[in-house]
């Protein structure tokens, strides 16, 4: 069995109990439980067993009641506590079933507590897992593959293009200096579902590494899950490949009425837009590494992992490339060239979404799923619902081309009549971070795409 990176999950006001406690409460690494055998918590209310017909089973025994399983079926299975931390149910064959995730943390201990809760703790009473059933009042199931979600915590994550960037209102608190997750009050996809999220934690400008660190006065997203996670969407990949920077670095400023370019970096253009392909390469490792630490984060949890929309057409008869908006005396214009490289490498990460969410999904059957949002918006093609162009006889736009305040329009238009260029450029990038993502209907679009695979 593939190595799993350790889970660390959130155990809520858990006590841990001390080591002079009973010894039935432990199970030190090399230990196991044998099939029909079973240890109970040392006030014997709970009971942990490995059934005989295969599934691991938490029950409370006055009550006779199951609070937890893991949902294995494989008669004759075992329960291991591995040297390297890992809790494993194994079936004949030394085929795994099932997992805690907890490679990594040697010695740990697998403690079945007073209150109901087991949990694996790590050297220095560090809880790295647990089942979360303290005082458990409903059953928890591990999903199975086909198996529906029902009842939830659902833990939206993400991106910009999940926090519902450059539609406004936001959470309070999400637009300031030191916080611009900017997340959407009612607008962002998964704010379109029924029911709605429980935790709504996607951020604008987020990358892989925000998963595992703090960003933006933002905790790590993966603190938001639990073994009571149910499901998880999210996007996320398009800022480690620097997409803004990129369309930053390929924007063009041009006299409206002459179309002569005033203000251009091709350097930094073709330097950004070569550097794409390293770029996404190491964005397919990052993912894998991603979806799996996610999936332990949150062993009972489905998870939906949304594709990016489009944002250029791929096959526009007009060579005089994509006027992204235009303010007199000024149009700004992403170059034919650009604008087609730009579509073939985000038709490009995509694929690598797609392939990281496939092969993870070969090792957990049922659990993680790709939304192919690109096909929702029509694809690359001149009529999919991308940037206008300023073409006409195209479908409605579903992405936002420069979203401008009042004041920053009003700034754009004063340095490009008094030709501070320089100015015009920075009025232009200062609201880049909210350009370029989904509509409010683009956002019902992505809802819909979601929905289809839940």
């Amino acid at each position: 069995m593939a190595a799993f990176a350790a889970l660390v999950m959130s155990v809520g006001s858990v006590v841990f109990a001390p080591a002079a406690a009973a010894e039935t409460r432990f199970l030190n690494a090399g230990a196991q439980i044998d099939p029909c055998q079973s240890i109970s918590s040392p006030n014997g209310d709970y009971e942990l067993s490995m059934a005989c017909d295969g599934n691991l089973v938490l029950t409370l025994k006055p009550e006779d009641r199951v609070v937890w399983t893991a949902g294995t079926d494989m008669a004759g299975s075992v329960l291991q506590i591995q040297e390297d931390g890992n809790v494993v149910v194994y079936g004949p064959g030394h085929i795994a079933q099932w997992e805690t995730g907890t490679d990594g943390y040697a010695g740990a201990v697998l403690a079945l507590q007073d209150d109901g809760n087991l949990v694996v703790i790590a050297p220095g009473n560090r809880p790295v897992w647990s089942t979360n059933s303290v005082d458990a009042g409903k059953y928890v199931e591990s999903p199975r593959p086909g198996q529906s979600i029902g009842p939830t915590k659902f833990v939206a994550l993400g991106d910009s293009y999940s926090s519902g960037e450059g539609l406004a209102s936001y959470e309070e608190g999400t637009a300031t200096e030191t916080d611009a997750c900017h997340r959407s009050t009612a607008k962002a996809y998964a704010l379109q579902l029924d029911p709605k999220p429980d935790v709504f934690a996607a951020c604008s400008m987020q990358t892989v590494d925000s998963y595992y660190e703090d960003h933006q006065n933002e905790p790590p997203q993966r603190s938001h899950l639990g073994a009571d996670t149910r499901l998880v969407t999210l996007t996320m990949g398009g800022n480690d490949l620097d997409w803004t920077g990129t369309l930053k670095a390929c924007t063009k400023i041009q006299l409206e009425l002459t179309h002569n370019t005033v203000h251009e970096t091709s350097a930094d253009c073709q330097a950004a837009l070569a550097a794409t392909p390293k770029r996404i390469d190491d964005l397919k490792v990052k993912l894998l590494k991603l979806y799996r630490d996610l999936l332990n984060d949150a062993p009972n949890a489905q998870v939906r992992v949304l594709t990016y929309p489009p944002l250029f057409p791929l096959d526009r008869s007009d060579n005089g490339g994509c006027r992204i908006v235009r303010i007199h005396p000024i149009q700004v214009v992403i170059a034919a060239d650009v604008e087609h490289q730009f579509g073939l490498y985000q038709e490009e990460a995509n694929l690598a979404i797609l392939d990281a969410v496939n092969q993870v999904a070969l090792d957990t059957p049922g659990r993680i799923r790709a939304v192919d949002v690109e096909s929702q918006f029509g694809g690359y093609m001149a009529d999919g619902h991308t940037i206008s162009c300023g073409d006409t006889g195209r479908p409605t736009p579903w992405i936002n081309s420069i979203k401008f305040s009042t004041s920053d329009a009003a700034a754009l238009a004063a340095d490009s009549y008094n030709g501070n260029w320089d100015l015009v450029s920075a009025d232009l990038f200062k609201v880049y971070s909210a350009s370029f993502h989904p509509t409010e209907e683009g956002q019902r679009q992505m809802a819909t795409a979601l929905k289809a695979t839940l």
